[in-house]
């Protein structure tokens, strides 16, 4: 339903493109043709990434391909988006008898640049969020604990090695307590991105590296990926918990599977004591719904890419994922944290006013 939903949207838009900028053109017909064929393809690059997503040739394609058509598609976007101001606009100025030279050309213009923003708020190694989270069983001992969230790397859909190694170097700079991976840090199969994920080895943390798999995961063999990242040194929890243990107390992190097992919190922190904090990474924010009926006081998670965009095109990705796009939310007695991601899926590179970052969680009484 998302991506008939998405693509319905896209055609829209790239029919009004064509429209407005294509048909006046003082160019051949034929042309005229091929350049309104490209513009349907790119709109619909989401639903054709989709479409040979599992496919091994298709996660060879280079990251400047990615890139090239990530900004080709916000470009449509923003360009439709100003088209319809300028459309209000242009009313407004026939009113007033006001003329503004190359009005349309302009639109054109600032699409462009808008886009590129867009396109490098993608791709840039992204910030570090500090987050602080107040819960009433905070152990001394750990105060504060802080946790490096790692969420949606999609390494292999337009992210390079080096990028990781950056995205790496910031996280060991924030000297974490733990690192936890919020899924979806793959996208292709362990035979083809092993090499690219090698700087995940150098994540330093005292307590450990945990993480928990993501759809996508899932979708190129989540067995396989299991087996490749804890001989990384990266703990898969999957229904289960360990303690972190500090002077006389500890804080319990868990971790639940996104498809394939079902979900199971009771079994996820069975044998933890009723005092004891506890931390829950779950893929898919809105599963808190169920969760939070159980002892959880946080739960970290990911999925959503933080909507990606403005209104209303996150509020199409708040409604697949019962409203939850981005940030804090108090459900019951847990607190959800949901990150924007720290990378984003190729399919639909596109980022305007939801920045990527590096969590850190500041957990504390």
């Amino acid at each position: 339903m998302f991506f008939l939903g998405a693509s319905v949207i896209m055609f829209i838009i790239a029919f009004a493109v064509i429209y407005f900028f294509v048909v006046p053109l003082q160019i051949p017909v034929g042309f005229k043709f091929l350049f309104s064929l490209l513009i349907l393809l790119i709109s619909q690059k989401m639903v054709i990434f989709s479409m040979f997503f599992r496919t091994e040739g298709f996660y060879k394609l280079p990251s400047w391909f990615m890139i090239g058509t990530g900004f080709l598609q916000i470009w449509l976007i923003i360009l439709f988006l100003l088209m319809m101001l300028g459309i209000v606009t242009s009313l407004i100025l026939l009113l007033f008898h006001i003329e503004i030279p190359h009005f349309m050309a302009s639109l054109f213009i600032i699409s462009i640049v808008v886009s590129a923003i867009g396109i490098w708020n993608t791709f840039k190694v992204p910030d570090v969020k500090e987050v602080i989270l107040t819960i009433d069983q905070a152990p001394k001992d750990f105060e504060p604990l802080k946790i490096a969230q790692l969420s949606d790397l999609h390494i292999g859909s337009g992210f390079s090695q080096e990028w990781l190694e950056k995205v790496v170097h910031k996280t060991n700079t924030l000297k974490p307590d733990v690192v936890l991976i919020t899924g979806d840090t793959i996208d292709g199969y362990p035979q083809e991105l092993l090499p690219k994920l090698e700087p995940l080895r150098q994540l330093k943390a005292p307590f450990g590296i945990y993480m928990v798999l993501g759809n996508h995961e899932y979708y190129f063999g989540a067995k396989q990926w299991a087996e490749a990242f804890e001989k990384m040194g990266i703990s898969v929890l999957s229904n289960q918990s360990v303690l972190l243990r500090e002077g006389d107390q500890s804080v319990a992190i868990g971790g639940v599977p996104s498809l394939g097992d079902e979900p199971n919190v009771l079994m996820t922190f069975q044998g933890v004591k009723e005092k004891t904090p506890r931390v829950l990474m779950a893929h898919y924010p809105g599963e808190v719904l169920d969760f939070s009926q159980y002892k959880v006081d946080v739960q970290l998670s990911g999925h959503t890419h933080g909507g990606q965009m403005f209104w209303p095109f996150n509020q199409l990705v708040g409604h697949f994922n019962n409203g939850f796009i981005k940030g804090v939310y108090k459900v019951k007695n847990t607190i959800l944290y949901v990150s924007s991601g720290t990378g984003l899926w190729g399919g639909f590179p596109l980022r305007l006013r939801t920045p990527s970052e590096i969590t850190l969680i500041i957990l504390k009484k």
